[in-house]
């Protein structure tokens, strides 16, 4: 009788032990498809919203739901395109302006990094100074 008591503990052990691994195996395959997983999501919200604006395109004009559907994501991409024409120059600007101002940031910390290295004075470290010229000025 205990034998059998053991083999039930036994197969209870080894079933619970293949759920934990099933369940790490499961999470193990979605964290490395997580982009993919990211992408359909995103691909499902897009084409709701074209599906959404189709429908109401419908309604307004009379026609069929594909043309509807169709029409929709035209204008929806043109309408994204349109603007970022209109913004994308101004955004670049501005990001070249932090790409510049993170460069200039990075030289000073390697700078000082340099600086306190050697242990020099502040007067002798202060004539090593890249762009020493901006700094001073601003």
């Amino acid at each position: 009788m205990a034998r059998k008591a053991d083999e039930t503990s036994d197969r209870q052990f080894v079933h619970r032990v293949l759920i934990v691994l099933g369940l790490t195996a499961l999470f193990i395959l979605a964290w490395q498809l997580r982009t993919l997983l990211l992408m359909f999501f995103g691909a499902v919200v897009v084409a709701t919203v074209f599906r959404t604006f189709g429908d109401r395109l419908e309604k307004m004009i009379g026609c069929r739901p594909g043309i509807a559907v169709a029409l929709s994501i035209t204008l929806i991409l043109g309408l994204t395109i349109g603007l970022i024409a209109l913004f994308g120059v101004a955004v670049g600007l501005q990001f070249s302006i932090a790409i510049a101002q993170t460069l200039l940031a990075v030289a000073f910390l390697c700078w000082l990094a340099l600086v306190v290295s050697r242990r020099e004075p502040p007067q002798q470290a202060l004539t090593a100074l890249p762009y020493r010229r901006c700094i001073q000025a601003g």
